[in-house]
């Protein structure tokens, strides 16, 4: 199943709005046409709206927070209620400090998203509990019913990365082992995970296959990247690699384990 999404995302080339945040966006960029979907990368607020309007698919990212980043993902949420155009909101930085928090709090309380991510600390701090931020890396593993809960009380996907990727819709839970530790040392890769979700969302995919599906592509293609011996630099090289090869079938991508 995991294969024909991404030959699905291919076919269809949606067009991916970022508004994230300036570490990661090169990443995302090559991650997205890696796949082949098309990334526009603009937060300008007096053109953010119109350029989300024209998107398949809307990423609003808390990275490297500014005012007017902030003013551009406005504009473009506003663009973009009650349409059909899936948004998904990533938790970069959620607990490492209250500003930081109360937006992204605030966002989800004005606005629906087809996903939220983050890894386990973020998705634990949203939760209201203890999380362990060193920057914007956190160590705390999200407890699964807190997971099921958010995803319930926002009626959304919520995936929460770490050792174990885990995600849960208001139905259903997921999870898959994660993505190999070399994955740390590739600044931005949480947040081009981010983009590869979006990529399926804006093919069509249904939000809890989305999320298996990007998890397993990077899982396999991190695996496969590191199997080469590669150092931080070329890694990243083997990584997008390898991410396109599952356009083609190229790439043997497991499946996620999903529980009712």
């Amino acid at each position: 199943m995991s294969r024909s999404v991404w030959a699905r995302v291919a076919e269809v080339r949606p067009l991916l709005h970022h508004l994230t945040n300036r570490v990661a966006a090169p990443l995302q960029a090559e991650v997205a046409l890696a796949l082949g979907a098309c990334p526009v990368m603009t937060c300008w607020p007096p053109e953010a709206g119109s350029v989300a309007r024209g998107a398949d698919g809307v990423l609003v990212n808390a990275g490297t927070p500014e005012t007017e980043a902030q003013a551009g993902q406005d504009e473009a949420l506003a663009a973009t209620e009650g349409t059909e155009i899936p948004r998904l909101l990533d938790l970069v930085g959620c607990g490492l400090s209250l500003p930081r928090t109360e937006r992204l709090r605030t966002l989800l309380a004005r606005h629906r998203f087809a996903c939220v991510k983050g890894n386990g600390a973020e998705v634990a701090a949203l939760a209201g509990r203890p999380a362990l931020l060193r920057g914007v890396e956190g160590t705390t593993e999200v407890r699964e019913e807190d997971l099921a809960d958010l995803a319930r009380k926002h009626r959304t996907l919520v995936l929460a990365t770490g050792g174990t990727d885990r995600f849960a819709d208001p139905f259903h839970t997921g999870r898959l082992a994660g993505g190999h530790e070399a994955l740390r040392s590739l600044p931005g890769s949480g947040c081009a995970l981010g983009t590869a979700l979006l990529a399926a969302l804006a093919a069509g995919v249904e939000p809890f296959e989305a999320a298996g599906a990007a998890v397993g592509l990077f899982a396999a293609a991190s695996t496969r990247a590191a199997s080469r011996g590669c150092g931080p630099g070329s890694f990243r090289v083997a990584f997008l690699d390898a991410l396109g090869e599952a356009r083609t079938g190229g790439l043997p991508l497991p499946e996620a384990e999903g529980t009712p």
